[in-house]
């Protein structure tokens, strides 16, 4: 059965008591809505409380003028049912159902006289209602449209320049709201303005704003800000860092300088070498260069000065970066830090979804989305557990 129901219905079913006096026009052959398609609603909507009926997936049309059905207007005698095949409005508008209905009331026509309305036209349009005290008129193209109760309204409104004319009737404050709809849109703005001449009906207001029938915008678009003028900063000399010279993991080779010696002839010098003294016993001939005999042997790694480690490593090992390694404890917290700081993250996230809800639905209607959230959930429970007893 149908939970949410229109409870004025059923006070105005018995129409038995006014049948002989019913007469019934009705449209025909117009898709009209009748019914929607519906499914189980989401997990989410049950929760919600939406759709206690069905959640609609699809609707299915039948017969009748575009707003009413054909079905629904069956009641009471055939012979005072009339049916045209017109839209909604259109059987209060021709002359066939003016001419059926003046028949039903038996009140004398001309038919000559009567004469089919068209209908109204809301797009486009335009709509203004004026708020007191001021009265309102609206010129365009040579015409001129005075209000009716504060209202004045254009049907099939044309593209161009209109003029909003305020002329004042007391004073204090007044305020106009001006509709505008067009083919794809409509926009509604609202433009205030207050009457202080005395007498008021000699102080008269105007608004021009221009009209697209197609797409309508705003009366009032948005200003666009006007960029200030702001001081050219001086230019400060920038200054460029000098490169640092960084040693790198690549070996570089010691510096060891060795003497070439000069080839000389083998028959001309013969060389005697001892372990303890470096003595030269000369033959035939002096050599071309010769040699002192007081020559000490010198250590020339360790002559080369060491004024920039960064360029001559005096070992060929290269030194590795190696980084030094993380004590297990810092981990682990950076771990743990990082685990608290999501869980916070949750929470809040939580906490500011609750309170939207609350907000947006009401505190009364959480209560009893808990509540019914609860039973449901109960009653899950107890049914998956009379599954398993089975």
């Amino acid at each position: 059965s149908i939970s949410i129901k229109n409870p004025t219905i059923p006070k105005y079913t018995d129409i038995f008591n006014i049948e002989n006096k019913l007469s019934i026009i009705y449209g025909t052959d117009k898709n009209t809505v009748k019914g929607y398609t519906i499914k189980t609603p989401s997990l989410i909507n049950q929760l919600l409380g939406n759709y206690s009926d069905g959640e609609p997936t699809d609707s299915f049309d039948s017969y009748g003028d575009g707003t009413v059905l054909s079905s629904s207007t069956l009641i009471g005698s055939q012979q005072k049912q009339f049916s045209f095949s017109l839209n909604h409005g259109e059987i209060i508008s021709q002359v066939s159902p003016q001419e059926k209905i003046f028949q039903q009331l038996e009140i004398p026509y001309n038919l000559d006289k009567i004469t089919a309305g068209s209908a109204t036209k809301i797009s486009p349009s335009l709509v203004f209602l004026i708020k007191s005290p001021a009265q309102i008129s609206v010129e365009y193209n040579g015409n001129k449209y005075e209000e009716d109760e504060g209202i004045i309204f254009i049907e099939n409104a044309q593209s161009g320049d209109y003029k909003l004319n305020i002329q004042g009737t007391d004073l204090g404050k007044y305020q106009v709201i001006i509709g505008q709809v067009s083919q794809s849109n409509d926009i509604w703005d609202t433009l205030d303005g207050e009457i202080i001449k005395t007498p008021p009906s000699l102080q008269i207001d105007t608004e021009e704003f221009y009209f697209n029938n197609q797409t309508a915008t705003s009366i009032f678009p948005t200003t666009t800000p006007i960029p200030s003028s702001t001081p050219t900063p001086t230019t400060n000399p920038t200054i460029t860092p000098l490169p640092t010279i960084t040693s790198t993991s690549s070996p570089i080779p010691t510096i060891t300088p060795t003497i070439t010696p000069t080839p000389v002839s083998t028959s001309s010098l013969n060389t005697t070498t001892s372990n303890t003294t470096n003595s030269t016993n000369p033959t035939a001939s002096t050599p071309e260069f010769p040699v002192k005999s007081n020559l000490i042997a010198q250590n020339w790694t360790k002559s080369i000065p060491k004024t920039n480690k960064n360029l001559v490593s005096n070992s060929p090992t290269p030194k590795v970066n190696k980084s030094k390694p993380q004590v297990l404890g810092t981990t682990i917290n950076k771990k743990e830090n990082q685990k608290i700081f999501y869980i916070s993250l949750a929470l809040v996230i939580v906490c500011v979804g609750i309170y939207l809800l609350i907000v947006y639905i009401g505190t009364d209607k959480v209560k009893n989305i808990i509540l019914n959230f609860h039973q449901k959930l109960l009653r899950l429970i107890k049914d998956h557990q009379k599954d398993k007893l089975k």
